[in-house]
């Protein structure tokens, strides 16, 4: 959980920043924004903050070590000197700029900002924030004088900042403990543009990343594996998704001997569950512990692609909590058509 209840903003920049392809420029600030007005410094809180929820955390990384990437090199002189931050942020203003390298990446500004007394998880840290809004809107603008006067100007939409990154001083040696999130749409190149190019960042190794994997791999093996080219019945794949749904969201704790008992039931099915998880290991390169603590938020991130529904033809879609023993499929040969027939007590 992020909280900005206590915290204060000490430093903020902006920057603006083009598309080198399309032959768009960087344009640096020589100074600060002052911050005087609290009404002004309220709108930079709801505008920057509001967009950070409560999910995966992730830490800087660089296959040569942290000390080659850039913005973690950059948060660490301003963590420790702070005077640091107006040359900084001119430096990761310029690394931002020569990442561009797709012509549908859209300039925009870019802001960075200090911030002190930040609650992540439980924890008291100062911060550093980056940001980039690329989305404008045109907004009326009212003058009173003898008669009311419209006219509009060019602006920032408050609710729709476009990438974000909470850089907090914690875990520096892991690569600091950050909270990202980026709204763009579009392709590939766009998509993977801020995360990958100019953060560099892997998910952190917590509950939230434990669960989320693992409820990734019972989800894949349904698909991949547990499924009609295996001769599986849907209602028996639907079973699989809400057991395993079920489990995760009733237990605090995952064991891989308690899943196995009371998810995957069969031997056979075990085996050839273990064998799919390492599989999923090896092509995506994580470790999936034996118990972990069980994060609420990446289950309730996961629900949705839990959904145990029954799609038969575009007339009817059939919800499957449980029960799949009171289903039973056949085919009617007069009609040509398959059928399921539900027994069932009582209905509302």
């Amino acid at each position: 959980m992020i909280e900005f209840t206590t915290s204060s903003i000490e430093n903020i920049i902006g920057h603006r920043i083009g598309n080198k392809m399309q032959e768009e420029d960087l344009v640096l600030s020589e100074k600060e924004v002052p911050l005087y007005d609290d009404t002004l410094i309220d709108i930079f809180k709801t505008f920057f903050f509001k967009p950070f929820k409560d999910t995966a955390f992730y830490n800087f990384k660089h296959d040569g070590g942290l000390h080659l990437n850039q913005t973690y090199v950059a948060c660490e002189q301003i963590f420790n000197d702070q005077s640091n931050f107006l040359e900084e942020s001119k430096k990761l203003a310029e690394f931002l700029f020569d990442s561009i390298d797709h012509p549908n990446i859209n300039s925009g500004e870019f802001y960075m900002m200090y911030i002190t007394d930040c609650k992540v998880q439980g924890e008291f840290t100062d911060a550093i924030g980056i940001f980039k809004s690329e989305s404008k809107e045109y907004f009326l603008t009212l003058q009173e004088t003898e008669h009311i006067e419209l006219d509009y100007e060019l602006g920032m939409n408050l609710s729709k900042l476009d990438k974000g990154c909470l850089i907090f001083d914690l875990d520096k040696e892991e690569g600091y403990r950050l909270s990202i999130f980026d709204k763009t749409k579009g392709g590939v190149e766009v998509a993977q543009f801020w995360k990958n190019a100019f953060l560099n960042v892997k998910m952190r190794e917590d509950t939230f990343f434990h669960t989320q994997n693992y409820m990734d791999v019972c989800k894949g093996f349904v698909e991949d594996v547990f499924n009609d080219e295996q001769g599986v019945e849907r209602t028996d794949q639907l079973q699989m998704l809400n057991r395993s749904m079920k489990f995760f969201e009733e237990n605090d704790e995952f064991s891989t001997p308690e899943f196995n008992d009371k998810v995957l039931e069969m031997p056979e099915i075990v085996d050839a569950f273990q064998g799919y998880k390492q599989e999923y290991q090896h092509k995506n390169d994580v470790n999936l512990f034996d118990e972990f603590q069980i994060s609420d938020n990446a289950v309730k991130g996961q629900k949705k692609h839990f959904k145990s529904v029954l799609k038969l033809d575009k007339k009817f879609h059939v919800y499957v909590h449980g029960g799949h023993r009171d289903m039973e499929q056949g085919y009617d040969e007069e009609r040509g058509k398959k059928f399921y027939k539900l027994y069932y007590d009582s209905e509302s």
